[in-house]
């Protein structure tokens, strides 16, 4: 008895394993010789929605997700659900693995230039939000350096569904109906 109930454990761990385990995601990597991109010199430090309309011709854009070098701090709607590292001319920011995440029917990430001014925009209209970004040789050529990365979009209601938490759920839960009626057949024939 205690073998079936040992073995539906097991066995629901691994399919609990092979679900999360096809939830990695792949990674893009950008680099100033990417497309699409805007290569725009703006002189404003205080990046605002205004100055993404201008550049990007896209009204009504959100900060999702910053990360200010100097203070290492994050800020944006979406700012616990992802984390970054940034160096002086690369980076990495990887969504951390939670429910909610940047959908990007209008997207742009910029990486700006903290020495020097100007900055690289990216349309990220492709990015699933899953998908590590990893920025390379950012600014090096000019004796710059990152001083922020940040995602601007759409902020659209998504509704996301968790269909492998909900099979989870139920075949345990049949699991252990299953386990405590073998046990009750057992213990009444023996009576």
């Amino acid at each position: 008895m205690y073998a079936k109930v040992a073995g539906a454990i097991i066995g629901w761990l691994v399919v609990a394993g092979l679900l999360l385990g096809s939830q990695v995601s792949a990674s893009i990597v950008l680099t100033p010789d990417e497309m699409p991109q805007i290569a725009h010199v703006f002189e404003n430090s205080a990046f605002d929605s205004a100055d993404m309309e201008a550049i990007t011709g896209v009204a009504m854009l959100d900060m999702l997700f910053k990360h200010d070098r100097d203070t290492n701090s994050l800020s944006g709607t979406y700012a616990g659900s992802y984390s970054s590292v940034l160096g002086a001319n690369d980076g990495v920011i990887t969504h951390n693995g939670g429910v909610d995440y940047i959908t990007c029917p209008t997207c742009f990430l910029v990486v700006k230039n903290g020495k020097f001014g100007g900055q690289y925009i990216f349309d990220m209209n492709a990015w699933d939000g899953l998908e590590t970004l990893e920025l390379n040789g950012f600014f090096a050529s000019t004796n710059g350096s990152i001083s922020h990365v940040a995602i601007w979009g759409v902020v659209t209601a998504v509704a996301v569904s968790e269909p492998g938490a909900a099979f989870l759920l139920l075949s345990g839960l049949a699991g252990l109906f299953a386990s405590r009626r073998q046990m009750k057949k057992g213990s009444s024939s023996h009576v």
